[in-house]
Order: C-alpha cells, then sequence, then structure tokens
C-alpha cells in the first residue's frame, strides 16, 4: 500500500505527521476510467466516530476501501498509529461492515464467530466473546437462530457483532443502514452510535444521509468528485459554509436549522460532561 516512490526520508515526515491520528491517510490518489480519488490529508482520532458524506459516486466508499486496507491506491500512503498500513496489519486491527451483511449459511452464532475461528481462538473463549458481542447488540441468546429469518435490521445488528467480536482498534462502516426504511434508520443509526461509543473504538462511517450522518458522527468530511471538500465537528460545518457547493449541499430545507440548533446543544453537553 506504500508509493514505490516514497523514500524513507518522507516516511519518517509522514509517520511523524501521522502521530496526532490513530489512521492518516497522505496524498491518496486512485484512478478509474471517468473518476480520480485525490485526498491531501485525512485523519481519524483515536475514540471518535468520522462521518464521510456526500452523493452517490462521491468516492466515500473508495475512500473507506483505502483505508481499510481493502484497496491499494495509485499513490500515498495509509498509516495506522504511525507505522504503514499493510494488509496483515489492517486485517488484525480494522473490521468492515459493509452495506450488505455477507452473512453465512448457518446460524447467528456461526457468523458472528467466524473471525474469531480464523484467528485461532479458543472454542471456550469464542462462545463467551460470541455471547458478549450479542448481548451488546441487543441480540442475548441468538447464537442458534438461524440467519434465514433475519430482518435487514437484525442481519446488520448481526455484521456488527461480527466485527465487534474481534475489539478491532478501528471500525469502518459502509452505509450499513441504506438498504433499511427510514424509520428503521433512525433507529438503528442512534443504537449503532451508542454502541460503538460504548466500546470507545475509532470508527468511520459512510453515508450519503445527512440526518444519519449528524446522529452517528462526532466530525462530518464531505466529499464531492473525489475529494474532501470540508471537514469538521458538526457545529462547525454550520457556522462556516464557505463552499458554495457544500452550504447548497446542507441546506436544500429549513430542516438544517434545526439540526444546528441540535448539534450546537449536544456540543455543550459534551463540553460539560
Amino acid at each position: 500500500m506504500r508509493d514505490s516512490a516514497t523514500s524513507k526520508t518522507d516516511m519518517r515526515v509522514i509517520s511523524s505527521q501521522a502521530a496526532h491520528y490513530k489512521l492518516v491517510a497522505e496524498q491518496i490518489t486512485l484512478d478509474y476510467p471517468d473518476f480520480c480519488l485525490q485526498i491531501k490529508r485525512f485523519g481519524l482520532k483515536s475514540g471518535e466516530i468520522v462521518t464521510l458524506l456526500g452523493p452517490s459516486g462521491s468516492g466515500k466508499s473508495t475512500l473507506l476501501m483505502c483505508l481499510a486496507g481493502l484497496e491499494s491506491p495509485k499513490t500515498g500512503t495509509v498509516c495506522l498509529e504511525g507505522s504503514l498500513l499493510t494488509r496483515s496489519l489492517a486485517q488484525k486491527h480494522i473490521a468492515t461492515v459493509f452495506q450488505t451483511p455477507y452473512l453465512f449459511k448457518g446460524n447467528v452464532g456461526y457468523n458472528v464467530g467466524y473471525g474469531l475461528r480464523m484467528r485461532k481462538v479458543p472454542k471456550s473463549e469464542i462462545k463467551a466473546r460470541i455471547a458478549e458481542a450479542l448481548d451488546l447488540v441487543g441480540l442475548k441468546g441468538w447464537e442458534r437462530r438461524s440467519i434465514l429469518g433475519l430482518s435487514g435490521g437484525e442481519a446488520q445488528r448481526v455484521a456488527l457483532a461480527r466485527g465487534l467480536v474481534l475489539s478491532p482498534q478501528i471500525m469502518m462502516l459502509d452505509e450499513p443502514l441504506s438498504s433499511l426504511d427510514e424509520a428503521l434508520r433512525k433507529t438503528l443509526s442512534v443504537e449503532f452510535s451508542e454502541i460503538l461509543r460504548s466500546q470507545k473504538v475509532t470508527v468511520l462511517y459512510v453515508t450519503h444521509s445527512k440526518q444519519e450522518a449528524f446522529t452517528v458522527s462526532d466530525s462530518v468530511a464531505i466529499m464531492k468528485s473525489g475529494q474532501i471538500l470540508v471537514h469538521d465537528r458538526i457545529k462547525n460545518l454550520f457556522t462556516d459554509l464557505q463552499d458554495p457547493w457544500v452550504q447548497n449541499f446542507l441546506t436544500p430545507d429549513d430542516w438544517w436549522l434545526k439540526v444546528k440548533k441540535l448539534s450546537e446543544a449536544v456540543s455543550s453537553t459534551k463540553e460539560s460532561q
């Protein structure tokens, strides 16, 4: 995942800059026939939930794939706690939940414990960790439940448990709720946020839903055409709308006024704690 032109001196500079972040990408580019990802710098601080927000085709999922070690950029570097991210390092410390849960045939417990079995964790420990993860996502005692009868929301809870059971340093969620109906999406966005915060895990969350992003996140990075136009804490996004496209994207209706007031109230509450 390293640009062959990057020198050892450059890597020392990048590592120094990366010290401020849990995970950081520097000078990432990736070309497709009709699309180019261009990221100067983007980082996740330890314990925060950051959302990549933007319309379809803006590059959110592509950037997530690069940060998760699932896609190799054409140029640039990704560092995890100052170390160059390799596929083996990503597999060990990063868990990814996709829009489609991709559950295996069998029961819930088998699916949640898959990663633990791949890591050759002792069977006695696997059983206890599966039970703990299912309890965390509200599916206590579902180990023997068949996946065939699960609803969309239940399947996504299983997928989340399958990631959390690995005790990852970073969780990445790519449009995990977009296939669900609006009411369920609102409910699960709140629940997922509470679950992730309770585990103090660093999170990258991808969505095209503004309401979902503002519900889940500490900060939001808005993307368009493969670039990040702005990345800031929620309350600041609405107080410094300098980019015309971002302003239009965030304020198509009057609903954003309510979101702004809510985000300021939440921020004040957090700062006072």
